[in-house]
């Protein structure tokens, strides 16, 4: 869905300009997106882009070691989310002993249905 068209002086307040220009060029010129950017957030998107300058074919080294990087975050992230599920397991059965265990056990019998595996 394409945004609304700026208004005359929404266009003066930001650029300086009654309207923009219909050149799209000399509209990029004018509102200079770039100022904006801020690059990658996230450990995973610094791997990549740290690999933008390499040229590579499918199967070269730098594709592997941004699948490679991946994965290893991936694999990070779930060890995370896994040991903060046993430690709020764990709190739910120190409070309410009998329904932590109730608890327990669905969610074993969930986990196992679903075919992850918490270590």
């Amino acid at each position: 869905m394409p945004r609304p068209a700026l208004t005359k002086e929404e266009c003066l307040d930001r650029y300086g300009v009654s309207e923009l220009p219909s050149d799209p060029a000399e509209r990029i010129r004018l509102v200079q997106p770039w100022k904006n950017a801020t690059g990658p957030k996230t450990e995973l998107g610094k791997m990549i882009s740290s690999q933008n300058r390499l040229k590579h074919g499918l199967y070269s080294k730098s594709h592997l070691f941004v699948y490679l990087a991946r994965v290893r975050l991936e694999a990070m992230m779930l060890a995370e989310v896994q040991e903060n599920f046993r430690l709020k397991l764990d709190a739910i059965k120190v409070r309410v002993p009998a329904l932590g265990a109730a608890v327990e056990e669905i969610l074993e019998q969930e986990i196992e249905a679903s075919g992850v595996r918490i270590v």
